[in-house]
C-alpha cells in the first residue's frame, strides 16, 4: 500500500480488516507515536476492538480475552539488552516471538520505510513474524526514502519468492560496484523495470493528482537568503582541514556529524530572515502557518518561544499518543493558535494540520522522504486551499547544495514508485556533499582574493 500521503492508507487497511473478520488474529506494527492513532481510527471509523501492546518484557497472550487485532510499537518488537547501574546487564524480551506464537493470519507494518536496514534487530524480528502469516500488508507513502537498496527488506517480506537475495537485487537495481574494501550498493539502475515489477506483483500506488481532482495543487518555493558568511566559512574551512587530516581514519558517522554541524550553522545564520518572513506572513494574512525544523535550539528555543502565545509545538519532548493529538486539534480548531511548530521526525507522520495552507521548512534533512512526509501534513484530504511549501535556503552554503541533491533523489524515488523516467546512477548524499562543500569553499576563497 504505497499511496501518496494524505490518501487514507490507514482507513483503507482498516476497511479491509473490517471486511475480512476471518483474518484474525491481525497484527499491526507501527511507530510508537502512531499506535493510539490506529486504535482510535479502528474504533471510531469501524467499531473494531483493538489492544495496544507496549513496554518490554513481553508476556504470553491469552487470546480468549484479548482483542484479535493487536497493535504493537516497532520499537518493542525485538529483544534488547540494557546496561544497568553497576555495569550489570538485563535482557528484555521483545514482542515478536510472543506475537508469532498466536499464529497471526495477517501482519501489517506501517511506515514500512523504517525497516530499510536489513541488519537491524527490529527488521529481523519483523521478518520472522511476517513469514509466519499468510497475509501481509506493508504501508508507506514514501517506501523509497534514499536509494533502491532500502526497499529490499520490505520486498523480501512481501514477496520472498521474487526477492529472495539482497545481493541479486543489488546487482540488478542498486548499480552494485565491487571496491577494494567491499561492495558498494549506493547506486540505482534499471528503475523502470523495478517499477513495473512492483506494480505487477501488487504495489498499490495512487497519487493525489490522479484521484483527488478536488484537492488544491501543491507548490514548492525556494527562497534564497543571504547570510553573514564569516562564521560559516570559518566552520567550513575547519571541516575541510579536518577531512584532510583525519578524514581517512574517521568513520562515516563522524563525518556526517561534522557536516551536520555545518548545516546547523547555516540554519542559525538565517533565523533573522526567517523571523521577518513569519512576521510579514502574520501581518499580511489571516491564514495559519505550519513551521518545521530539526534542532531544539532552532524550532523550540529560537522560534516557538517567540510566538508561543499564538502557537502549538510538537517535538521529541512532547509525550506521544493522545497528548499530541490534542495539540493538533487545538491548532485545527482554535483561531487564536495561528502557528504550528513541529519537529520533522516527531511531527512528520500521523497528524493532519490542514488548517494551515502554507508550510515553512526552516531546516533541511538528509532524507528527501522526510520532507515529503511533512509536506503532506497540510496537503491531504480536508485541505480546501492552494498549498505552498516554502524552503528558505541560505545562499552559498551547504543548504543550497543539499537542496539540489534532495531534488535529484526525489526524482529517483519517482522513477521507482511512479514510473517517471529519470537518469539513474550514484545517489549518495554524503559523497556529493563533501565534494561540493570543498569546491564551494574554494570558490568563496577565490572570489575573496579577487575582491
Amino acid at each position: 500500500m504505497a499511496d501518496e500521503m494524505g490518501l487514507g492508507k490507514t482507513i483503507q487497511v482498516l476497511a479491509w480488516l473490517k471486511k475480512h473478520p476471518e483474518q484474525r488474529p491481525a497484527i499491526i506494527s507501527a511507530p510508537a507515536h502512531l499506535t493510539h492513532h490506529w486504535k482510535e481510527e479502528a474504533k471510531e471509523k469501524f467499531g473494531l476492538r483493538t489492544a495496544v501492546l507496549s513496554g518490554l518484557n513481553a508476556k504470553p497472550l491469552d487470546m480468549s480475552v484479548t482483542p484479535s487485532i493487536l497493535i504493537v510499537s516497532q520499537d518493542v518488537l525485538s529483544t534488547i539488552t540494557k546496561k544497568l547501574e553497576g555495569g550489570k546487564k538485563k535482557t528484555y524480551k521483545g514482542w515478536a516471538e510472543v506475537l508469532k506464537a498466536v499464529n497471526p493470519k495477517v501482519v501489517i507494518w506501517d511506515e514500512a520505510h523504517n525497516y530499510k536496514n536489513r541488519q537491524a534487530k527490529r527488521t529481523k524480528s519483523l521478518r520472522k513474524l511476517v513469514h509466519s502469516a499468510p497475509y501481509r500488508i506493508a504501508i508507506s507513502g514514501t517506501p523509497l526514502t534514499n536509494r533502491p537498496a532500502d526497499l529490499w527488506p520490505t520486498l523480501n517480506m512481501l514477496w520472498p519468492q521474487h526477492f529472495p537475495s539482497f545481493f541479486s537485487f543489488a546487482l540488478r537495481y542498486c548499480k552494485a560496484v565491487k571496491l577494494p574494501w567491499g561492495w558498494d550498493y549506493r547506486g540505482a539502475s534499471h528503475l523502470g523495470e523495478l517499477h513495473n515489477r512492483l506494480k505487477g506483483l501488487g504495489m498499490l500506488r495512487r497519487l493525489k493528482a490522479n484521484v483527488l481532482s478536488e484537492l488544491p495543487p501543491k507548490r514548492r518555493t525556494v527562497i534564497p537568503i543571504d547570510i553573514p558568511m564569516d562564521e560559516y566559512n570559518r566552520v567550513a574551512n575547519d571541516f575541510v582541514n579536518w577531512l584532510q587530516e583525519k578524514g581517512k581514519k574517521a568513520t562515516k558517522a563522524d563525518k556526517m556529524t561534522q557536516l551536520g554541524y555545518l548545516k546547523r550553522i547555516a540554519a542559525k545564520a538565517k533565523m533573522a530572515a526567517v523571523i521577518e518572513w513569519i512576521d510579514n506572513y502574520l501581518e499580511g494574512t489571516e491564514d495559519k502557518l505550519a513551521i518545521y525544523g530539526i534542532h531544539k535550539d532552532i524550532i523550540r528555543h529560537g522560534l516557538y518561544e517567540r510566538y508561543k502565545k499564538i502557537a502549538v509545538l510538537i517535538d521529541g519532548d512532547v509525550p506521544q499518543g493522545s497528548h499530541r493529538q490534542k495539540l493538533v486539534k487545538i491548532f485545527q480548531n482554535d483561531k487564536r493558535k495561528r502557528l504550528f511548530f513541529g519537529n520533522l521526525i516527531a511531527a512528520g507522520t500521523g497528524i493532519t494540520i490542514v488548517a494551515a495552507p502554507v508550510l515553512l521548512t526552516v531546516e533541511l534533512d538528509w532524507v528527501p522522504a522526510n520532507h515529503t512526509q511533512v509536506e503532506d501534513r497540510i496537503h491531504r484530504i480536508g485541505q480546501s486551499k492552494h498549498t505552498e511549501i516554502v524552503y528558505p535556503v541560505a545562499r552559498g552554503t551547504i543548504e543550497e547544495l543539499l537542496c539540489k541533491i534532495i531534488q535529484t533523489k526525489q526524482k529517483i524515488s519517482s522513477t521507482v514508485l511512479d514510473g517517471v523516467s529519470q537518469r539513474t546512477g550514484d545517489i549518495d548524499i554524503f559523497d556529493q556533499l563533501v565534494k561540493q562543500v570543498t569546491e564551494q569553499l574554494k570558490r568563496a576563497k577565490a572570489g575573496s582574493k579577487k575582491k
